[in-house]
């Protein structure tokens, strides 16, 4: 069983308010940190929110609670889903 790595508590360092977010991390393996830093950036003013990573381990609900999500783009180096890796 894979599980995600534990990621520092969200910080915003500077005002974002009027201007584009972009969130880089390593790999996307749990969404759910994704989401809370960029409902963070949107409410301290942030109009667009991009996340990138180099590796995208999506679960199969990851797709849908990011189009909900005030992210409004992700770009990933490589996606895996958990099937690809044998898991379900």
């Amino acid at each position: 069983m894979l599980i995600p790595k534990e990621k520092p508590p969200i910080t915003v360092v500077g005002d974002v308010g009027g201007r584009i977010a972009i969130i880089v991390d390593d790999i996307i393996d749990d969404v759910d940190s994704f989401l809370a830093a960029a409902e963070t950036l949107k409410e301290r003013g942030a109009y667009k929110i991009f996340v990138m990573a180099t590796h995208g381990l999506l679960s199969s609900d990851a797709p849908r609670l990011i189009e909900e999500s005030a992210i409004d783009e992700v770009s990933v180096e490589s996606e895996l889903s958990s099937s690809d890796l044998g898991l379900f």
